[in-house]
């Protein structure tokens, strides 16, 4: 796909890029450029992988080097990018038409990656057994008609995670953690209260990611049986998450939640958590791996499913599980041989078992979801019966001419709008009833100009108790 000429210049405007865009970032926010294994011998081909900048980065260097010794011809190159702008710098690259030979896509931008053409078919390349180990569902995620262009092979779960010495000391009982909302605040005003004086708070929404709003809202809330998107009519109703934010608003005015909550990190977040100042926080199976990474002793943790909005609220939805953005290979690539192959070393059991025995993901892989050699304290996170991924909805841009192109396309303006409402600039029903108002617009121009089929995502049928079912 690339010269070697072209490949530089690729690799020279999108760092002068990315030097303009994220000027001003810690260190580790910027793009980096890593090798596979060091060699003298001249290298005849290269391909280049796109991830996030947290993307297993030792086990798969690791893979990689073993995929390089098979392949003593090929030279991988690991382009990390920032994982809050992933989306929308990833999307520059290939509209530039350097893309890279292979990159995760994420599952919001699957529809569209097909209809630029970005995504090898890849039926006519893997094997039937391969496709055997994982479940119908992933392997028909992408599909159309007979060809299938990636397979979802990583998932996180969301759990409720809390401090028991926390709960003891505001006289709460650690067995019994918050099942509603309004447990949930009434439980961080208590925790706050008793450690007035200790810089102690009872909650912490990490919201200045957009990640881990989207988990602990949008992904949270659908066990209560609530989604932004109907996929039953292809509506979208932001107004569903109004008893949400009303609850996070209260318990925010008594002074149950860590302060700076809207530019406050996941990884900062953690650090407080893990030195006795947060009682609860939401946290994916990745971050409370990286949480008991850095606890000699995470005995005193506590984990429980996400509080419904209410007791009649209570398992009327299925917990959504997030897939992780599945590789996938670019249909233009020039060497297409040597990036399937890459593509199917990063699927191979030794890889997807690796990364679970780590803790780094749960791999959708049948046999290794099932594997019971997890260490204990992640055996919460395995996922149960009322949890499971949910169908594709459109992705589209957004029409609003206050900010620029690619803010809109990573989301980024619906998370905006969220922190809008926690720091008290904007009414939480204006908000989401604006939100609602330009979603729909947007959608429908998109519709209009024959940028969207609707077929494919509307499901008349749709049953947020078995969203699984609906996937075509």
């Amino acid at each position: 796909m690339k010269t070697h000429y072209c490949h530089n210049i690729l690799k020279g405007l999108f760092v002068s890029f990315v030097i303009l865009t994220i000027a001003g970032c810690a260190s580790g926010n910027r793009a980096s450029f890593d090798s596979g294994l060091e060699s003298s011998e001249p290298v005849a081909k290269k391909l280049t992988i796109t991830v996030q900048e947290n993307a297993h980065s030792n086990t798969l260097r690791s893979m990689i080097g073993e995929y390089e010794r098979t392949h003593p011809d090929v030279k991988v190159e690991i382009v990390r990018l920032p994982s809050d702008r992933y989306e929308e710098l990833l999307h520059m690259m290939m509209t530039s038409g350097e893309g890279p030979d292979l990159f995760h896509a994420s599952t919001r931008w699957i529809a569209t990656y097909l209809y630029k053409n970005w995504l090898l078919d890849l039926s006519d390349w893997v094997e039937p057994d391969l496709l055997a180990e994982y479940p119908g569902w992933a392997v028909d995620y992408t599909r159309t008609n007979s060809r299938f262009y990636a397979i979802p092979s990583e998932l996180t779960t969301l759990r409720l995670v809390y401090n028991k010495e926390l709960f003891r000391h505001a006289g709460l009982n650690p067995e019994a953690p918050p099942e509603t909302l309004s447990e949930l605040r009434d439980y961080a005003i208590r925790i706050s209260q008793a450690g007035q004086g200790y810089r102690i708070y009872g909650f912490a929404l990490p919201a200045g990611e957009n990640e881990t709003l989207h988990q602990a809202l949008e992904a949270g809330s659908t066990r209560s049986g609530h989604y932004y998107y109907r996929y039953e009519d292809g509506v979208y109703d932001f107004s569903v998450y109004l008893p949400w934010f009303e609850a996070i608003l209260e318990m925010k005015q008594e002074g149950g939640v860590f302060p700076g909550e809207t530019s406050l990190s996941m990884d900062t977040a953690l650090t407080q958590f893990a030195e006795g100042y947060i009682g609860m926080m939401y946290m994916t199976s990745r971050d409370f791996f990286a949480l008991t990474q850095s606890m000699e002793d995470h005995s005193s943790l506590g984990v429980a499913l996400p509080p419904v909005y209410s007791e009649a609220a209570k398992d009327n939805g299925a917990l959504m599980l997030t897939l992780q953005a599945p590789l996938a290979v670019h249909n233009h690539t020039e060497y297409r041989t040597e990036a399937v192959d890459l593509w199917k070393t990063l699927h191979a059991e030794a890889f997807q078992d690796q990364l679970f025995r780590e803790g780094l993901s749960i791999p959708v892989r049948r046999m290794s979801v099932t594997n019971a050699g997890t260490d204990r304290a992640l055996s919460a996170f395995q996922p149960v019966g009322q949890e499971s991924p949910y169908p594709q909805e459109p992705k589209f841009i957004l029409e609003n001419r206050s900010v620029d192109m690619f803010a809109n396309l990573s989301d980024s303006l619906r998370m905006s709008a969220y922190r809008d409402i926690l720091l008290g600039v904007t009414a939480p029903e204006e908000a989401l009833d604006s939100l609602s108002g330009q979603y729909n617009r947007s959608l429908e121009n998109a519709i209009y100009r024959g940028l969207i089929n609707m077929e494919h995502y509307i499901y008349p049928e749709f049953d947020p108790l078995r969203p699984i079912n609906e996937i075509k």
